[in-house]
């Protein structure tokens, strides 16, 4: 006979969801136990403790210089990627562009390495073998942000949308909101 989290299948879900979870920390525990980390001080000879910058991976240095200041520029989308339920509503591609950028602003912000590889989340991004200038780069992130969960989409319009003002010669000045940084 079996139990009664076994017959209800909402429980069942969820258990099935905890014992992914455990699984998932017991390999991580074994895969840190076979690696050594090294993690640097606060303070070291070096000066006080910062945040990871990223490798440069072959003709990287737009992608990176487009992550880093997403990451240092921008505090408040930062906290609210690390809020971002990939769980929640929204297209699967912009949740799993987000949830990665989102792990790896986290990676940044312990600094626990001097530098981290953003190739997985330019792969993820852009799958095509071709390179995208960094123009396309900050688009695709511009599309992938405004379709994502309503709490992050508000939180990137906030920081990226605006109004511009014309002054006319005669008249009043005329308002032109610009959406997402036109």
């Amino acid at each position: 006979h079996a139990a009664w989290w076994q017959e209800s299948p909402q429980v069942s879900a969820g258990e099935d969801e905890d014992t992914d979870l455990q699984r998932a920390l017991r390999e991580s525990a074994a895969a840190a136990a076979e690696t050594e980390i090294t993690a640097r001080p606060l303070m070291g000879p070096e000066g006080p403790f910062c945040p990871a910058g990223l490798l440069n991976s072959g003709n990287s240095c737009f992608w990176n210089a487009l992550v880093q200041a997403l990451f240092a520029a921008t505090p408040v989308f930062r906290g609210a990627l690390f809020q971002l339920d990939v769980s929640s509503g929204g297209s699967g591609d912009a949740l799993s562009v987000l949830g990665k950028l989102r792990d790896l602003f986290a990676e940044m912000d312990m600094g626990l390495a001097g530098a981290i590889d953003a190739g997985e989340l330019y792969r993820t991004l852009f799958k095509r073998a071709d390179e995208a200038d960094v123009s396309e780069q900050m688009h695709r992130l511009f599309q992938l942000a405004t379709s994502g969960p309503g709490p992050l989409k508000a939180v990137w319009k906030e920081l990226f949308s605006g109004d511009m003002y014309e002054r006319q010669r005669d008249g009043p000045p005329r308002r032109l909101p610009l959406d997402l940084c036109q």
